[in-house]
C-alpha cells in the first residue's frame, strides 16, 4: 500500500474547500483542485473520503486534518487499517517538518552566535565606555571584575557602538544574562 500526501486542502474566498488531486506522473503530472461539498470538516479526527466516494474501494483520495492524501494498493486492507496508516503517514510528515524547523532554527542560532563571537568591541568604543562609566559597574558602582556588556545582545540585533555597550561587574552581568 502506498500513501502519498498531495498537499493542503485550501479554502477559497468563496468559503469552498478545494482538494488538490494530482493527475498523471512525473513531469507530465498536473494538479487539479476539486470542490468539496459543504459537509467536509477540515478538523475531523478521522480520515474521510472528501469526494463522497464512500461506496468505492479504499484506494483514492482521502482527507485528514486539512491534508489531501492519495491511497493506492489499500483495497486488501480493512477500512480501520487504512485509516490508521493514513494517520501514521500524516504524523510522520508533521514530525519530519518539525524536525526540519528545529534543525534550521539551530543552524541559524549557531550562525548568529558565531557572528557574535567573532566581533570584538573596537578599542575606541572600549576606551569611550570605560571613561563614560568612570571605570565602575553601571548598575552597582563596583570597580572589581568589570566586563564590557552589550545592553542589547548582538545575537538579538545589538551593535558594538558606545550607545549599546556598558561596564558591568561580573555579578551584575551574570544576573542580567540570566534574566534575558
Amino acid at each position: 500500500m502506498k500513501i502519498t500526501v498531495s498537499g493542503r486542502i485550501t479554502q477559497g474566498n468563496d468559503g469552498v474547500y478545494r482538494f488538490p488531486l494530482i493527475l498523471g506522473a512525473g513531469q507530465s503530472a498536473k494538479t487539479v483542485h476539486l470542490d468539496l461539498d459543504a459537509s467536509y470538516q477540515p478538523n475531523s479526527l478521522e480520515p474521510t473520503r472528501p469526494l463522497g466516494q464512500d461506496f468505492f474501494p479504499v484506494d483514492g483520495p482521502w482527507a485528514y486534518r486539512g491534508i489531501a492524501i492519495e491511497v493506492k494498493g489499500g483495497n486488501e486492507l480493512s477500512l480501520e487499517e487504512v485509516r490508521l496508516k493514513i494517520k501514521h503517514a500524516v504524523l510522520r510528515r508533521d514530525k519530519a517538518f518539525e524536525r526540519m524547523r528545529r534543525e534550521i532554527e539551530a543552524l541559524e542560532n549557531v550562525e548568529q552566535a558565531d557572528i557574535a563571537r567573532r566581533e570584538r568591541i573596537p578599542d575606541p568604543v572600549r576606551l569611550f565606555v570605560w571613561q563614560r562609566d568612570q571605570g565602575r559597574c553601571a548598575k552597582c558602582g563596583s570597580d572589581e571584575k568589570l566586563e564590557f556588556d552589550h545592553i542589547i545582545p548582538v545575537i538579538k540585533g545589538g551593535s558594538n557602538t558606545e550607545r549599546n555597550v556598558q561596564l558591568l561587574c561580573e555579578q551584575c552581568n551574570r544576573a542580567k544574562g540570566a534574566s534575558i
